[in-house]
């Protein structure tokens, strides 16, 4: 079974879905089949898009059995208060928050390696387009 991690529990309550996420995962080493611990399951994740940042949670993929940092899905759910009530629930809740750089040319977000320009924070696009 796929994502087994991922959703617990989903039923109807009208006029609600309850969708139950567990907040660790069972862990383990491809190298030895002994050794499993329990990790973190939910990221929370900041997309600055000009001025209007995307923000809300995703699911970790554990990269440990490669010994890299873990990596994250796209959002499964999209936070539509204020980004300061989203920090705050993160905070009080204990979900680790990762927020993405921002090109201070376009204002999008920085997936991947970047440059600095005179104006600070480049992304691969507007240093393809001669942007200083």
């Amino acid at each position: 079974m796929r994502n087994k991690a991922y959703i617990k529990k989903i039923r109807k309550n009208p006029p609600k879905l309850i969708i139950e996420i567990p907040l660790t995962q069972k862990r383990s080493s491809p190298f030895d089949e002994d050794l499993e611990w329990e990790g973190e399951n939910i990221i929370g994740i900041i997309e600055p898009r000009g001025y209007d940042p995307r923000y809300g949670f995703a699911y970790r993929i554990d990269m440990s059995y490669k010994d890299k940092a873990d990596q994250w899905t796209d959002l499964f759910y999209e936070w539509h208060d204020s980004i300061e009530d989203f920090k705050e629930f993160c905070e009080k809740n204990k979900i680790e928050i990762f927020e993405y750089a921002q090109c201070a040319y376009c204002k999008s977000a920085i997936y991947n390696c970047f440059t600095r320009g005179e104006k600070g924070n480049m992304c691969s696009d507007c240093e393809d387009k001669g942007k200083k």
